[in-house]
Parts: C-alpha cells; structure tokens; sequence
C-alpha cells in the first residue's frame, strides 16, 4: 500500500513539522511506503506567512519588520527539517491534486486543524474531497479547532465527512462534533508525537551546549513568562525562553532563530519547564519532565486538547490555574505511572493505524 498524508506542513509552527513527521515515521515502521503530499494552499500559506499583516497599523509593519531575521532563518531550518526528515511529494495545487490519485491508495487528512474552514478559507482539499471512490480515505488526529458548527455550514461538512473509510480525531469535543454531523463514530486517537518513543526523539534532537535552566514555551495569553521567573528566582537556574516575542526583554536567555531540531533539544535537555502550549506540554511529558501548563485566558480548542491529554495520563494536576503555586511544579511526576496510562492510549491508536492500512492483516 502506498499512502499520502496530506496536513499543514509548511509553518513555522513546530509542533505542525514534528507531528508530521511522527506519523509519516510510523506509518514507514509498519510498512506503509508514505508520502507528505506538498499541497500548496495558496490562502494558507498567504495567511500565515511570517510576512502576513492583518492589520497593516505601523506597529505591525515595524514588529513585523524586526521579526524578519528571525523569522528568516526559521524558514530556513523548517525547510532543512523538511528535507532531511520528511519524504515529500512533488507540489500540487488545488488544479493539479487530482492527480495523486493515481499515485496513492491510502489517503490521510491530520493531524491539525485540517477540519477548520475558518484557516483555510474553506479549501475542501484538506476534506478529502478530490479523492476517488475507489479510493481509501481517513482522517488521523484530525480536529476541527471549534466545539459548535455554524448550522449555515452543516450540509456542507454533512457532504465533505461522507464516504470517509474510518475516521479518528484528536479531541473528545469532535467526537461529538462527528457523531453530530454524521451520525458516525470518530475513534480518539494520540496526537502522531506520541506514536514514536522518548528515544526516537533523542536521536534526532539537537545537542544543547547549557544544562541548569528553565525552559520557558510560552505561545498564548497566560501568565507563563511570570511562573516561570518566580521559578527561576526560587531555584536559582538560568530562564531559557524559546521563541521569546522581539519586543519582550527580560531576565532570560532568548533563543529565537531555532528550527524543529533545536526545539526537541532545548525541551530534551531543560532540568523544568514552563508552557501554554500543547505541544510543549506533550515533549514535557515524552521527555519526561517535570513541568506546569498553564491554560489561555479565552477559552479555546487549544485549551481543552491540552486539558484533555492531561486527564487521559492522569497529570490534571499539572495545569496552574488561578494561583502562580510554586507547589504544583515542586510535586515530582510519577513516570511510571503516567507511561503506563499513555502506552494504553497509543496502543489503541496504533490499532486504528493498523486496521485503516491492513498492516495487521
């Protein structure tokens, strides 16, 4: 069987590079030659282009133009990334996708947000649509990044969600969103990072020449950056601040131009770490660390994926609410506990891998 992953690759996003490597890397372990399909979206990539201003006021012009450099040299190593760990397909456009499927015979949608219209402004590519009734189609970790669907857009995703082989997402709130829609049952699955092992990881990681600090993650509205300084206060460790915002000064060390690589690193090597993020709190826990999340003020999809991860390995207690507690990172996780939780939690979503590529036949 040969099989096509079609995601949003192509950001500056880390965690968007490394799932999609996961999955690919898995997929390949069980015998499935796997392909990243190249899909341009022509919105997509216009709209969350490192160089893309909404509003265009002079402090987004001029915030923008200081972020250049950086934002350079992370498009730089997003693409070495790219070229040395993902197995890539020629380029297709919305015109020209219509022909993979004379290629692939397995295609799968995720893992992101790929059944969010409002990022793609509704680019029915990353639905599956083009794909040919002889063909299999699957969704993997998908997520619609929305609890509630606009009823103006129902029969449209009615019509996207049909004829699909099986379907897995990466929420319980799509679970109910696809048992809403079409009457169907969505199996929930990891998130593809947590389909490869802590050491598969390691390997590729970059080696960070520092040891004795803090690492700060931060990519939402919280108060992360001041956890983590009473942290750093109280241990007495350096504050390393990945992807610090240009503006932002402060008593840290700032490590902005890094790639997928880097990040893995500087997460592998942190003696604690602080983060908003999801897949930061996933690399904590895959590198077993000792670590807080801390949730967006307004509430989003992004908060209740993280919640949800946290619950499934049995660290709800790791989320810092209202009160900045030292207590809760002063706690030291079990490991053993929560590997056991997450092995039974991967397991049944290799089995869903197993049976949508026969790989277990």
């Amino acid at each position: 069987m040969k099989a096509g992953i079609i995601t949003f690759h192509d950001t500056l996003n880390y965690g968007a590079s490394l799932q999609c490597y996961a999955l690919q890397k898995k997929l390949n372990s069980m015998g499935v030659d796997t392909d990243v399909i190249d899909y341009k979206c022509s919105w997509f990539n216009k709209r969350y282009s490192p160089f893309y201003i909404e509003n265009k006021s002079l402090s987004k012009v001029l915030y923008m133009l200081a972020a250049m450099p950086m934002n350079v040299v992370k498009q730089k190593k997003k693409r070495e990334f790219h070229k040395r760990y993902l197995k890539l397909s020629s380029a297709y456009d919305r015109d020209t996708i219509k022909n993979t499927n004379d290629i692939y015979d397995l295609f799968i949608t995720g893992s992101d947000q790929v059944f969010n219209w409002k990022l793609t402004d509704f680019d029915t590519t990353f639905f599956l649509d083009f794909v040919e009734k002889n063909k299999r189609k699957c969704s993997y970790a998908a997520s619609f990044g929305f609890h509630q669907l606009d009823e103006d857009k129902r029969e449209k995703y009615e019509e996207l969600l049909d004829g699909y082989y099986a379907m897995s997402v990466r929420e319980q709130s799509a679970v109910e969103l696809v048992r809403d829609i079409t009457g169907k049952t969505a199996q929930l699955v990891s998130d593809p990072v947590f389909l490869l092992k802590k050491k598969d990881w390691a390997e590729i990681a970059k080696k960070v020449d520092m040891k004795n600090y803090i690492l700060l993650y931060s990519i939402n509205d919280t108060d992360a950056y001041k956890y983590a300084l009473k942290l750093a206060e109280k241990t007495g460790k350096k504050l390393v601040y990945l992807s610090a915002p240009v503006k932002r000064v402060g008593s840290f060390i700032p490590k902005r131009n890094i790639g997928p690589i880097d990040f893995l690193g500087w997460f592998y090597n942190a003696d604690y770490i602080v983060t908003d993020s999801f897949h930061g709190t996933a690399f904590s826990i895959i590198f077993e660390k000792q670590f807080v999340s801390l949730l967006a003020r307004q509430t989003h999809n992004g908060n209740s994926r993280l919640s949800n991860l946290l619950s499934i390995v049995g660290l709800d207690n790791r989320i810092v609410r209202e009160e900045l507690s030292l207590d809760t990172i002063a706690e030291k996780i079990d490991y053993s506990l929560v590997n056991e939780k997450l092995t039974e939690y991967v397991e049944s979503s290799v089995n869903y891998l197993e049976r949508i590529t026969g790989a277990n036949e």
